[in-house]
């Protein structure tokens, strides 16, 4: 039977092994996209742990682990390095067919001589072997690039990065692998975020432009850009949630700027927002203070209102058998339809003034089971009705 991992993993032809043994295994490498720290490559790390060469900073990884259902004390918490490699070891299975299950395998019969299975089972067996291999000398950083064959390395760098790392690393001439940096200007895309304005501050401190609008934005960015192609850079690597494209004058786009560095809310939909609810009720999360009085996004539009720590007697104030002096909830317009889960079939005190007139739609599914489907339905059977208003 033939071994899962092989020299001749995925090389299923005899031409693809032609291509790979003969030509393509043992030509150089240059990485240009990397999550090595450059300090740790000028400072030549020593790992202790497998788990700190795997886990220390792999969002893969830590993704999956989190898909799995595995506590984020074992992911980024403070678990310890064994029990994380464990946690690790046993998501390793639900892996087949990803990447990842691939790739570190790979990595266990390269580097460290295991042609078994990670699991649960074989998670000690593997976690003594690499920590014993790991204790070798060329099992360092610069050891690790230069076993796998690279020649040119691209770390990944903040635009406010001062690039000392790769100098120094530059001026070091023990080290024959060059390492250049790579543009990454996330950060200062991320206006809809709460640390775009703390980071266009650092921006216009280390480029010397003060940023106050898109112009000067463009200014201190090609300052940067400038800095870093002095130092070697001559690639862009950018992480898009989304293809972030929608038409816009510099106009609406300064607006939408200044608005993000004074810290005001940025968001992509027109929406207005209230929280309703008892804010003197210890269980009434913090958090949600600001949002009490009603808050635009953008220029307002839809309007949504949570209501979280509610009841039927503090929106009306009932106290003593009498209510009054006002609704509490008096910014919520009437509602035309109300959609209840889990098969309930009452209103349970829900903005019983508002909901006077409204359709009840009833899903027998729980929460954890409703779907969009489940409000594409509902709407489409409110469309059929004979809303009279009692009329």
């Amino acid at each position: 039977m033939k071994q899962f991992m092989d020299k001749d993993f995925l090389l299923s032809t005899d031409m693809a092994k032609t291509l790979y043994h003969d030509f393509a295994e043992n030509m150089p490498i240059l990485d240009y996209h990397c999550h090595i720290n450059p300090q740790e490559i000028y400072e030549d790390r020593k790992f202790d742990t497998i788990t700190q060469v795997w886990l220390g900073g792999d969002h893969y990884k830590w993704r999956q682990m989190r898909s799995n259902g595995v506590d984020e004390k074992y992911v980024t918490g403070d678990g310890s390095d064994r029990e994380k490699f464990q946690a690790w070891a046993e998501t390793m299975p639900k892996l087949i067919g990803n990447p990842l299950y691939h790739w570190s395998h790979l990595e266990l019969r390269r580097y460290f001589g295991y042609d078994g299975y990670l699991n649960g089972d074989t998670a000690e067996e593997v976690w003594n072997l690499c920590n014993a291999k790991l204790q070798e000398d060329s099992m360092t950083v610069r050891g690790l690039i230069k076993q796998s064959g690279v020649t040119l390395i691209c770390t990944t760098d903040d635009p406010v990065d001062t690039l000392e790392w790769h100098q120094k690393i530059a001026a070091d001439d023990t080290f024959d692998v060059q390492v250049l940096p790579a543009w990454r200007p996330d950060k200062a895309m991320n206006v809809e975020k709460p640390t775009f304005a703390p980071y266009i501050a650092q921006l216009s401190q280390v480029s010397g432009i003060a940023v106050t609008d898109l112009a000067s934005l463009k200014d201190a960015l090609k300052n940067r850009m400038e800095y870093f192609a002095a130092n070697g850079c001559s690639v862009s690597d950018h992480a898009l949630e989304y293809v972030m494209y929608a038409p816009a004058s510099d106009e609406e786009v300064d607006a939408i700027l200044k608005k993000g560095l004074k810290g005001e809310a940025i968001s992509k939909e027109e929406a207005s927002l209230l929280v309703l609810g008892n804010t003197e009720s210890p269980m009434f999360p913090p958090e949600l203070l600001p949002y009490t009085r009603r808050h635009d996004f953008s220029s307002g539009g839809m309007k949504i209102n949570f209501l979280v720590n509610y009841s039927w007697e503090w929106d009306l104030g009932f106290q003593k058998g009498a209510v009054g002096p006002c609704l509490k909830t008096e910014d919520v317009s009437r509602i035309d339809l109300i959609i209840r889960w889990g098969g309930r079939r009452r209103l349970s005190g829900f903005l019983p003034v508002q909901s006077v007139y409204a359709d009840f739609y009833v899903v027998d599914d729980y929460w954890p089971d409703f779907t969009p489907d489940h409000i594409t339905q509902a709407l489409e059977w409110y469309s059929g009705q004979d809303v009279t208003l009692g009329g």
